[in-house]
């Protein structure tokens, strides 16, 4: 379908425009979908401390994410969306704060969306969707990381409580050996 402006005589394929933009968001997608998780990353960061929320320097927190986001990813969750990075938010204020693991609705989930500027439902519901797909893609991981069998899959609360403490558990054996 050709469509002409009157103004100037220009014509515009509609049909090219889309295909070719579509393509375009594609190799977009597919080839900065970590650089870009890093750049939300560091948006969120950015407003944490405006926020004071954090003390840690900034490599300690960078190191911490990657763990965080390296571990997500090798369970099968995929870093192009909200549920990524909000999951992976939460699971740092868990391992920084673990008392919040005990007030998820009052400490947690406000914390996680404060830095992204949306609401605590969202936040949960959006944790909700990561532990699903982590569910069906790889169940047998989850269990190892708990240490024990999981009859169903956890709650959003329980997720966090299990890789905060897989992970501040890795770093306390790290230390443990130098």
């Amino acid at each position: 379908m050709t469509y002409s402006a009157n103004g100037n005589g220009l014509t515009v394929k509609i049909q090219d425009y889309l295909s070719n933009f579509g393509k375009f968001l594609k190799i977009l997608s597919n080839s900065v979908g970590f650089w870009l998780a890093h750049q939300i990353y560091i948006i969120g960061t950015k407003r944490q401390e405006e926020s004071g929320m954090h003390e840690n320097n900034d490599k300690q927190r960078d190191e911490q994410m990657r763990r965080i986001y390296a571990l997500l990813s090798k369970l099968g969750a995929n870093p192009c969306g909200n549920s990524f990075f909000y999951t992976a938010h939460a699971i740092y204020v868990a391992i920084e704060d673990p008392d919040s693991r005990a007030l998820v609705t009052k400490r947690l989930y406000p914390a996680t969306a404060k830095a992204y500027r949306t609401n605590w439902q969202a936040v949960e519901r959006n944790i909700r969707i990561l532990i699903q797909t982590v569910w069906q893609r790889d169940s047998a991981l989850l269990e190892k990381i708990a240490g024990k069998e999981l009859p169903s899959k956890p709650t959003a609360a329980n997720f966090i409580g299990i890789l905060a403490e897989y992970l501040s558990e890795d770093e306390e054996r790290l230390l443990d050996a130098m």
